[in-house]
């Protein structure tokens, strides 16, 4: 094993939108705006700015979709964002410290808008100072599970894909590097990462 990649949100670092705006909106107003189903359009909104778009060229489309109600909502929320960044994921920093000596190189894929992202890195120093480089949707214009996102992934970091593996936590992204051709495993937690990485021959 020469590389891992790593998604960032979920697997690096802990990120929870409803918790954005909880000193400000009750906890229901927000768990309705962020709900699984989408029906107030946060996540396809979310989606737009992580392919790219600013929050000034989306928050005009959200209000016409959603309304006063929801937009003065969703601004709000591209306002205080950095609330829902809760800290690293229990156990990451400590799996990045011990991968490095080993001589792995350690790279993430992530969907971020690219205002925000600056954020999240200079936030957590001890992750992303022992990365080699990172791709970030909203600067690249793409994102996952586009086949074009991890290809892109394959070509930059110039990965060897039969040494290398991804790890993210959601199900369709891992299904989408796989069909890619980008080696896959769903993440569940720091202590299942180090057992994947064990049998793949890393001492850990």
């Amino acid at each position: 094993m020469t590389d891992v990649v790593f998604d960032v949100g979920g697997v690096l670092v802990e990120w929870h939108p409803r918790l954005a705006l909880r000193s400000m909106v009750p906890a229901d107003r927000m768990a309705e705006l962020v709900a699984d189903d989408d029906r107030h359009g946060f996540w396809y909104a979310e989606d737009l700015r992580e392919r790219g778009m600013t929050a000034a060229e989306v928050l005009p489309r959200y209000e016409a979709e959603q309304g006063p109600e929801y937009a003065a909502l969703y601004r709000l929320f591209n306002e205080h964002w950095e609330e829902a960044l809760t800290g690293a994921v229990p156990g990451m920093a400590d799996l990045l410290a011990d991968l490095a000596p080993q001589g792995v190189r350690l790279w993430a894929l992530t969907n971020w808008a690219a205002d925000r992202f600056p954020t999240v890195r200079a936030r957590f120093p001890e992750l992303f100072t022992r990365l080699s480089g990172v791709l970030v949707s909203g600067e690249e214009h793409m994102a996952k599970p586009d086949p074009e996102f991890y290809a892109l992934a394959l070509t930059r970091f110039r990965l060897d894909s039969a040494h290398t593996l991804f790890l993210d936590d959601l199900q369709y992204n891992v299904d989408a590097a796989n069909a890619a051709g980008l080696p896959a495993v769903r993440f569940a937690g720091a202590d299942q990462a180090r057992a994947v990485l064990r049998v793949r021959g890393l001492d850990l």
